[in-house]
């Protein structure tokens, strides 16, 4: 990835003037706002002056309608843990508990309550000494494993408490078994990490003294390898890589302050909607299981998982060398029929996935997808037939997103989605002054499971096994 050479340094100095402190004085400095706390937590635009897309509900929601899967997709599609990978990404970097779909809403006002850098608070919280009862009393930073209220007590699920809710640093991350049981694969990798740095044998050179932040840094180093390199690989269009690679972001420039761009948390990043699945194989004795059902039928959760619906991760990510993952749905324009009938949505409210986005796009005044093509300097695709069916002149920006994707040949994000996505995720690692790209640019992963300076979702659930 390239970087601004002043800034990089200036930022590998204050790292390092940062690992040298004492642990009390960088704990008090992050509470005061320090360097982990430099990111403005609210949303903003990435481009302010361009003008809405004029729509009415009732075209919308007919858009919406068209994007109903017919049939079981077809086409290129990548493994289908990434798109679970995509929404732990998600919850690790944006929340809004505000915004309605009912109001215009002011981009300003509305305060996400996760910080827009790729640092794992959704799983670390405020840490051991904040939020104690998701750590282990008798061994310092160690995560809690294991759902002892449930009898017996099921190790292969979060703590919970006797109402059955997940004790973990974003209850998001509790809400279908999948998502969850991704979760503790990172709590678990963490402890097996935090394991390899008590006994001196990382492989990695040390920056803190105290084991759990040193833990804990080489597990946002790793996950943030894996983001902006496997992730983004499988996710993107390589053009769009190689030019970003080697010029660097030319619309998401936070100056220091990353910040959640609308453009991405209401319509870029939301393409993995259209890569869920209705139903998965979990394990070898559970196969062709429906997601959206409640347990012990399905996949859905806020509450105690069942041991039979333990995820066996080669189901998922290529961690076997004799089975390949299923894969998930590919990157277009249409959705699984199940998220057109969501659960607990509020009466009055529409349930369907698909037209809660397009309004949320209007209700935060999103440009159409081709407004924001030609402010990117990209020339805009022809509109798709169901926007023309629903007689709009332009696109809203995420159903642009997800027809730029169609018309790739590897159904990956292209000019627009792919530029959106790749320059924010990167521009949080490069503005977050203690990730590895600000430390040390030429840091390569150096845990045991790495082979030749990469780590991917394959080596890091084996790790954590």
């Amino acid at each position: 990835m390239s970087k601004h050479h002043g800034v990089a340094a200036s930022r590998g100095l204050q790292e390092e003037l940062w690992c040298d402190m004492p642990g009390e004085l960088r704990r008090s400095m992050q509470t005061l706002g320090g360097p982990a706390g430099q990111a403005d937590q609210r949303f903003a635009r990435l481009f302010p002056n361009l003008k809405p897309l004029k729509a009415t509900d009732k075209q919308l929601i007919d858009l919406s309608e068209l994007m109903r899967e017919r049939r079981p997709a077809a086409g290129k599609a990548i493994p289908a843990g990434f798109t679970f990978l995509g929404q732990f990404i998600d919850h690790d970097v944006t929340l809004d508990l505000t915004s309605s779909l009912e109001q215009q809403i002011d981009p300003a006002a509305v305060i996400s309550v996760r910080t827009p850098v790729l640092e794992l608070d959704s799983v670390y919280g405020r840490g051991p000494d904040d939020q104690p009862y998701m750590y282990d009393q008798k061994s310092h930073g160690k995560f809690l494993i294991g759902n002892a209220c449930a009898r017996p007590t099921n190790k292969l699920d979060f703590p919970r408490n006797h109402q059955g809710r997940a004790l973990i640093g974003d209850h998001r991350n509790d809400e279908n078994t999948i998502v969850a049981q991704l979760h503790l694969a990172f709590l678990r990798f963490h402890n097996a990490v935090l394991h390899l740095v008590e006994k001196g044998k990382t492989g990695c050179e040390r920056c803190y003294d105290d084991d759990f932040e040193e833990a804990q840094r080489l597990v946002r180093w790793h996950y943030q390898w894996i983001v902006l390199h496997e992730f983004f690989d499988l996710t993107i269009d390589k053009a769009v890589l190689a030019s970003l690679r080697a010029d660097g972001r030319r619309f998401y420039l936070p100056q220091g302050k990353p910040f959640i761009p609308v453009e991405f948390a209401v319509a870029a990043y939301r393409f993995g909607h259209s890569q869920v699945r209705s139903r998965y194989d979990v394990n070898k004795l559970r196969l062709n299981v429906d997601l959206f059902q409640p347990p012990p039928t399905g996949l859905t959760s806020f509450s105690p998982i069942p041991p039979a619906n333990r995820v066996d991760w080669s189901y998922f990510f290529k961690t076997s060398a004799t089975r390949d993952p299923q894969i998930g749905r590919p990157i277009d324009t249409r959705l699984a029929l199940e998220l057109f009938d969501l659960p607990f949505i509020p009466a009055g409210q529409p349930s369907s996935l698909a037209a809660r986005n397009l309004l949320r796009g209007r209700t935060f005044s999103l440009p159409a997808g081709e407004t924001v093509a030609c402010a990117m300097g990209v020339k805009p695709l022809p509109l798709a037939p169901a926007v023309k069916r629903v007689r709009l002149d332009a696109t809203p920006l995420w159903f642009y997103v997800l027809w730029e994707a169609n018309k790739h040949p590897e159904r990956k994000l292209g000019k627009v989605g792919g530029r959106l996505v790749a320059e924010v995720l990167l521009g949080m690692a490069e503005e977050d002054c203690k990730s590895y790209l600000s430390v040390d640019p030429c840091w390569r992963p150096c845990l045991p499971r790495a082979r030749k300076g990469d780590f991917r979702m394959a080596d890091l659930i084996k790790l954590a096994s």
